[in-house]
Parts: C-alpha cells; structure tokens; sequence
C-alpha cells in the first residue's frame, strides 16, 4: 500500500482499503490516505474538480497518475493500440491508456488541465476534425504535449510534423514497437 500523503485534514471513517478505522490523514495498518491513494493527484482535496467526484484507490495495485491519449478512428487500429500498450505497460501500473476516435473528442480531454496525457499518439484522418487541425489547435492554445504521429499515409504524418507533431512514424511502427523507447522516456516511469 502507499504511504499516506500527509497533507489532508483528519479523516474517520472505514478505510476501503482495508476496513479499519483511519486514523488523522488515513489508515493505520495499511497507511492509506483515503482523500489521493497516497499520492498527489489531480482530483484530491485543493485542486479544481468540477464534478466533485472522488479519487478512490480500488483494486488497483498502483494508482494510475499519467495517461496516454491515442486519437484513432478505425476500432480495430484502437485494438492494436491498446495491444500493444499492454505489452509496453503494466495493466495495473501507473499508466492509463485513452482512445478516442476525433479530433474534437480528444480536445474535449485536453480542455481539462488536470487530466492532460504525457504524450499523443495521433492518427491524421478522422470523422471530426483531423490530426493537423487538433494540433494547429494546441498551437494556438499554447497547450505544448509531445505528438507521435500515427497515420498509414506517410505524407499525412509528415503535413502533422509540419503543424508541430515532434516525433514521426507510421501507425504500423508505433505498434511494432519502434517508437517504445521515446514512449517510455515520455511516460518518466
């Protein structure tokens, strides 16, 4: 279990982890801090949440603090993403992984500051909106996440280099792993 983060205020009632009674800022016996799962996350208490919901450290055996957006339309490319995550990341780990399948879906997840991925793996042809259009976007809004590129069409991924994307592959390269180590050094785990 984590070690509770020492900075929120006392806390009584049953401990989810466990099931005994928290002490001041959470449980004794495992020392598991009920308001962030021991860590400084996003939604714990002091920083914006603007739905309220709670951050809870349930049947996790790590709580997952860094995400990773891929911006895909096609489900089964989706599927080969996420294979392929599983084989670079812990399916409990720190790491989430996001799919969406547009642009304007994957601005959507950007407008939250608190939840902002370490890193974009971008598609270029989308139902809405395209990979050089979300990132002119991000270039405008001063929103500065590394980009992979993703697309099948070579020109496609390098029109998206053009508007800003740092790294360039081709989708099938991402997923057999050429681009592993720039994930890893993005992910800092």
């Amino acid at each position: 279990m984590y070690k509770n983060c020492g900075t929120h205020p006392k806390i009584h009632r049953i401990c989810s982890g466990c099931s005994d009674l928290d002490n001041e800022y959470g449980c004794p016996k495992c020392d598991y801090c009920i308001k962030c799962g021991g860590l400084d996350l996003p939604f714990s208490e002091g920083a914006p949440n603007p739905k309220g919901f709670t951050v809870n450290h349930v049947n996790r055996i790590h709580f997952p603090d860094k995400m990773l957006l891929i911006v895909e339309d096609d489900l089964f490319q989706q599927k080969r993403f996420l294979d392929w995550a599983l084989t670079l990341f812990d399916p409990q780990g720190r790491v989430r992984v996001a799919c969406v399948s547009n642009a304007v879906e994957a601005w959507a997840i950007l407008q939250v500051k608190e939840i902002r991925p370490f890193a974009i793996i971008l598609d270029h042809d989308l139902q809405w909106g395209s990979g050089s259009e979300l990132l002119a976007l991000m270039h405008e809004h001063l929103i500065k996440i590394p980009v992979i590129t993703a697309s099948g069409i070579p020109a496609n991924n390098q029109r998206m280099y053009g508007a800003g994307a740092e790294y360039v592959y081709i989708k099938d390269q991402v997923i057999a792993g050429m681009a592993d180590e720039i994930v890893l050094k993005l992910a800092d785990i």
